[in-house]
């Protein structure tokens, strides 16, 4: 019998990640994902903006605040409406506290229950 392997590293399994789809968000376009400290950007809390999860290199970053005129797009790698802009922004801050906080505390914090104490948009 050969030795257990671990087929991931312990470092693979730090980052906890977040979709949040349609039916959640009240963003009936696309899905927001928030990876918990996200390395290159460990101190600067954000969300990407997705049409299709599969496409991972196409999103927007978004900053969190729950300033709506403080909400900037950091990097664009899609094309996006300016209605679709708003509706993230406004998804952004009506639920900036609770994403900041995982964002920070995603590993220790449930997904789940995170999950259903957003406050869905509604437009």
């Amino acid at each position: 019998m050969k030795p257990y392997k671990p087929i991931l590293s312990e470092k693979q399994l730090f980052v906890e990640m977040a979709n949040i789809k349609p039916q959640i968000s009240g963003i009936e376009k696309g899905w927001i994902r928030i990876v918990a400290i996200e390395k290159p950007h460990i101190m600067l809390p954000h969300v990407h903006y997705m049409h299709n999860l599969k496409k991972k290199k196409e999103y927007v970053k978004f900053n969190i605040n729950n300033n709506i005129k403080k909400i900037e797009i950091l990097k664009q790698k899609m094309e996006i409406t300016t209605e679709e802009i708003e509706q993230v922004k406004m998804f952004i801050s009506k639920n900036a506290k609770l994403l900041i906080k995982y964002y920070f505390q995603g590993e220790v914090l449930d997904t789940d229950l995170f999950l259903h104490s957003l406050i869905r948009y509604d437009f």
